[in-house]
This record gives structure tokens, C-alpha cells and sequence, in this order.
């Protein structure tokens, strides 16, 4: 997430002056407890909003949340309120590939004749599933190969579609995105439109061993200085946010990095 983004968001949800009083307490501690590594609270403020992470990782940086006046339940509930900040951009995207459904799915089976013919792609392709928005929200859709874990970020522009970019790296599967429909076996079908619906498949080991978007939440939230490799109280945090998670599976998938 880029610095305008940041401070974009940090207004939108009504906290800007919260975060920069509590950045700047945060400061003048760690200017008094190392001040070999001191910096005017300006200077601190600017590198946060110049570092490259999402935005709950950039809020958990900023100072510990339990040393706050608003406390931990306070910066906890936004990340819940950013997380339904997405979800309504991301609902206005289904809409539009759902406006264009026809379109996008000549266009997939396209990039599938061409995978076969060019790429050497086997013609095992088990699912191609369209993805409204993918971990940084920005494209329209991402077309995912899931038998090579693929992925094509594609979004509408001129009422075109055009190609963005292509990703190979299989951590790209962690979408925050929802199911359109996905192609199987020369036809399309429905899933059931829901948002987990594909970290689902990627807790239960069917597309390969790709993290969940749920275990690297847990992961990621074990990495800040206030949860400072709390399993419990990370893993606690997640279900909470989605209790429709199956917990047991994703205590599973866990097991494998931890």
C-alpha cells in the first residue's frame, strides 16, 4: 500500500489524528529509551507512511495498541472495519464482471487456448476461477490456473478488457477477493459466491501448498510487537473476524509453518 493510500484511509475511517498523536507518543518513548536512534516525529511519521505492507501491518507498527487512550479493543475493531471497507469495493467489482459476464468468459477460454498452445499448459487445467479484486484491491478481476497456480490480473478499461499483469509466484493465491464462477472440465459453473470460498480449497491442500489468506493472517499478526508470536491470541483474532472459518483446518494448515 502506497503513502497517499494510507493517508487516504486513515481519513476515510475517521483515525488520521489518532494515529499521528499516538505515533508521535510512540516516538518520544523510543527517542528516550534508545536515543542513539532518535528522530523528530515528523521523520517518523514519514517513514511508516513510506513503508510497503497493508494497512492493519502498518497500524500495528505504529505504536503498541495497548498503549493507547482508545486501547487494544479500539485498533482491533478497525481492522474489522477495514476489513468491511474492502468488502463493499470489492462487491461494486463483482458487479461489473457480473454486468459483463459473457465478456470475461470468451476472454478465459482465450488464455486457456492460448496456455495449451504457447505455454505448454497441460490440458489437465482442473479450474480457472475469476477472482473480483485480488490482496491489494486493485485490479477488476484475476483469472486463477489453478492446477500451476497462475494467475492473470485483468480489468476493464474503455469497456475493454485488458491484460495487466501475470504472476507466477504461488503466494498470489491469497486473494481478498470473491468466486465469480470458475471453469471445469470445458464449462463454467456457479460456485457458491462467497468470499472464503477459495482459501477454503487452499486449506484443504487442493491447490497445492499454497497459504491460506487466513493462516498468513494469523502468521502476519504473530510478527507485530503487540502480538509478538502470540499463537492463541493471533489465531483467537481471525476467528473472530471470520467465524465461518472452519478452525480445526486452519489449526492444520498452521501446523505446517509453525
Amino acid at each position: 500500500m502506497k503513502r497517499n493510500e494510507k493517508i487516504e484511509k486513515l481519513e476515510r475511517l475517521g483515525i488520521f489524528n489518532q494515529w499521528k498523536y499516538n505515533t508521535e507518543r510512540a516516538n518520544e518513548t523510543f527517542n528516550i529509551e534508545c536515543p542513539d536512534f532518535s528522530m523528530t516525529n515528523e521523520e517518523r511519521m514519514n517513514n511508516l507512511l513510506d513503508v510497503d505492507c497493508c494497512f492493519y501491518r502498518f497500524l500495528a507498527i505504529s505504536f503498541p495498541f495497548y498503549n493507547t487512550p482508545e486501547g487494544a479493543v479500539f485498533w482491533e475493531n478497525i481492522a474489522k472495519k477495514i476489513i468491511e471497507l474492502n468488502w463493499i469495493e470489492i462487491m461494486s467489482k463483482k458487479d461489473l464482471i457480473e454486468q459483463n459476464i459473457t465478456r470475461v468468459q470468451e476472454y478465459v477460454r482465450e488464455l486457456i487456448e492460448d496456455a495449451k498452445w504457447n505455454n505448454g499448459v497441460s490440458e489437465t487445467l482442473e479450474s480457472t476461477s475469476i477472482i473480483v479484486g485480488n490482496s491489494d484491491d486493485i485490479y477488476d478481476f484475476a483469472i486463477l490456473f489453478a492446477s500451476n497456480s497462475e494467475c492473470v490480473y485483468c480489468e476493464f478499461i474503455d469497456s475493454k478488457i485488458e491484460y495487466i499483469d501475470c504472476e507466477l509466484d504461488c503466494e498470489i493465491c491469497q486473494f481478498e477477493g470473491r468466486i465469480i464462477f470458475q471453469y471445469i472440465n470445458g464449462k463454467f459453473h456457479n460456485p457458491a459466491s462467497q468470499i472464503i470460498e477459495l482459501s477454503k480449497l487452499l486449506m484443504k491442500g487442493e491447490l497445492r501448498d499454497t497459504k491460506s489468506i487466513f493462516c498468513s493472517m494469523v502468521l502476519r499478526l504473530m510478527d507485530t510487537e503487540e502480538y509478538s508470536n502470540n499463537y492463541c491470541k493471533s489465531l483467537d483474532l481471525v476467528l473472530r473476524l471470520f467465524p465461518e472459518i472452519d478452525g480445526e483446518l486452519l489449526e492444520k494448515e498452521l501446523d505446517r509453518y509453525i
